[in-house]
């Protein structure tokens, strides 16, 4: 019998595989709660690694939120039993495993809905940064456990006081038999993090986002960056007179959008549009069509110019001359002027925005980053996510924002 020499676990991470190594078949749920940076991918890769080795002909899965981050953990954990003769065979397109002994490791995405469906789990299931997947994935993927019992491993820095892993944490609290809960602020992980270093952060970053991914807990509003836009969610649809456009191209990788976003002359959100199927082509004959029957509405459309950005708007340009199109060229320094003042507008409540299920979403996960040693601040939307429905809104709102500040003189003659 072959063995295996895997990680030394930090007491953190070996006190959740002290529980779920004699879960098997058992029901059981693990839910760990943590701060960023201890170690949670690792461990669950390596929980995957102890259930398909240990237990032959079983199968193994995880489930992220986004595709791209399936892939990430599928990269790992090929690289890091590449030369142990574990695997049999390995299929990059479908993210699956094949191990020497008959067992099977499998990562799906939450982006995947439609397909999560059928499949049996007789080792262990995982579901990675948890508090990012919605009820409706958990509905589909927990019948996966339903014949063999299989435990579940959800893991996640915590966000919101909402949704199945929030719940479960909590249950998971009471200790019932078959929830159990992990708080890793229980531990001392300063090792990882030092004190100075968590002072800075705690000095720039939006309170609601430092208390969940620097302290582990769970926040009362469930947004970081863009504190309190829920409180700005449209509940009917509003009329519009004029039209401010802000425009954030795909860039042809991965999930990448072409988001369209359209504000009226009270700031609200009347049109917001996003597609990643369409070619060049067609995406301009999309939106010049929808700038060409809002002809006498629209005001002033803002793209940005990053990339494939300066072409696109240059086609756009040629398809409606008409159009007043002023370009938005990406620096961090413009990012983190637009996405300020969208940030005003939030927390001032001047803007209203559509009740779109991806739009709130993105806002809610949007991240600021602090850079200790160059001390500047980047915004981005987590590894695995997009940002393109965030960067097209605060476009709109600087073309609502250039256009409100701009006004007509006249004189009175009698």
């Amino acid at each position: 019998m072959a063995v295996y020499r895997g990680y030394t676990p930090c007491p953190w991470q070996r006190e959740v595989h002290n529980f779920l190594g004699t879960a098997k078949n058992s029901g059981k749920i693990a839910v760990v709660k943590s701060k960023r940076q201890c170690g949670k991918s690792f461990m669950c890769e390596n929980q995957l690694l102890f259930y398909a080795i240990n237990y032959k002909f079983t199968t193994n899965a995880m489930i992220t939120p986004t595709l791209s981050q399936a892939r990430k953990v599928f990269k790992e954990l090929c690289n890091a039993i590449v030369a142990t003769g574990v695997i049999k065979s390995k299929n990059a397109s479908l993210l699956e495993l094949e191990l020497i002994n008959g067992s099977q490791i499998f990562f799906k995405s939450a982006e995947q809905k439609d397909s999560l469906r059928g499949f049996t789990i007789s080792g262990i299931l995982i579901l990675d940064e948890a508090t990012f997947l919605s009820d409706d994935i958990l509905e589909l993927v927990m019948p996966w456990c339903n014949v063999h019992k299989a435990p579940i491993l959800m893991v996640s820095t915590p966000k919101m006081k909402q949704g199945f892993y929030y719940r479960y944490f909590m249950r998971g609290l009471t200790d019932d038999g078959i929830v159990k809960s992990f708080d890793w602020n229980n531990y001392d992980t300063s090792r990882f993090l030092s004190k100075e270093q968590l002072a800075e952060y705690e000095k720039l970053m939006p309170k609601a986002q430092f208390r969940t991914e620097y302290l582990g807990e769970f926040a009362d509003d469930n947004c970081g960056v863009f504190e309190g836009f829920r409180s700005c969610v449209l509940s009917e649809p509003k009329p519009y007179k004029k039209l401010y456009v802000g425009i954030d191209w795909a860039n042809g990788g991965g999930n990448d959008d072409t988001v369209i976003s359209a504000l009226n002359e009270n700031g609200e959100q009347v049109f917001l549009f996003y597609f990643n199927n369409r070619s060049n082509y067609k995406q301009i004959e999309f939106i010049g069509n929808f700038l060409e029957e809002h002809k006498n509405n629209v005001a002033l459309v803002v793209p940005e110019l990053n990339s494939i950005g300066t072409p696109m708007t240059e086609y756009l340009q040629r398809r409606c001359p008409w159009c007043n199109i002023q370009g938005h060229n990406t620096t961090n320094a413009s990012k983190n002027d637009i996405v300020n003042k969208l940030q005003l507008a939030f927390e001032q409540q001047k803007i209203h925005i559509i009740n779109d299920e991806k739009q709130l979403m993105e806002l809610s996960m949007y991240t600021l980053e602090f850079n200790i040693n160059t001390k500047s601040i980047t915004y981005n939307a987590p590894q695995g996510f997009n940002d393109d429905i965030c960067i097209a809104l605060a476009l709109s709102w600087k073309a609502f924002d250039i256009g409100a500040n701009v006004g007509q003189y006249y004189f009175y003659i009698n």
